[in-house]
């Protein structure tokens, strides 16, 4: 009886220590998606549904859609990035996340993050047009070996 009063003594004590490792891993997770270049194809995202929104909202100005990013969209892409700490969380350790962050903060790092939201964009751009292509080959494939006969 003495021993599980132990035991669940240093289960009280330790779940404090548990909270703030969450805590730490959380806010290791936001600086990681700050300097991984998160923000920037965030912000890259919004532009280009700003810009296809504006031809059905004329009347929208450029100054309401900083206030639609800054009280909804940000908001938003907080929630997300909240809502993502599990998934890492069980795919990566603490001091993985820390390694990441350290290796955002090297040179190459630097670089990476800030040419990742332009890349995204030309791969984007380069896979939409592959895979009409792959589709085209792989209709031409079925009809010329008669699978859809």
């Amino acid at each position: 009886m003495k021993n599980l009063f132990f035991i669940v003594l240093a289960l009280l004590l330790s779940m404090p220590y548990v909270k703030a490792q969450d805590g730490d891993f959380e806010k290791d997770m936001a600086l990681m998606l700050e300097l991984n270049g998160s923000k920037q194809t965030y912000d890259m995202m919004f532009g280009q549904i700003v810009n296809q929104m504006k031809a059905g909202m004329p009347n929208v100005s450029d100054e309401d859609w900083a206030k639609v990013k800054e009280d909804v969209f940000d908001k938003q892409i907080e929630e997300l990035n909240k809502k993502l700490v599990p998934i890492y969380k069980k795919h990566f350790t603490h001091d993985e996340i820390k390694d990441i962050i350290a290796f955002y903060q090297t040179e190459t790092g630097k670089k990476m993050a800030q040419k990742s939201a332009v890349i995204s964009q030309e791969s984007m751009a380069f896979a939409q047009q592959w895979g009409m292509q792959l589709g085209q080959s792989i209709q031409s494939y079925i009809t010329e070996n008669g699978y859809n006969e």
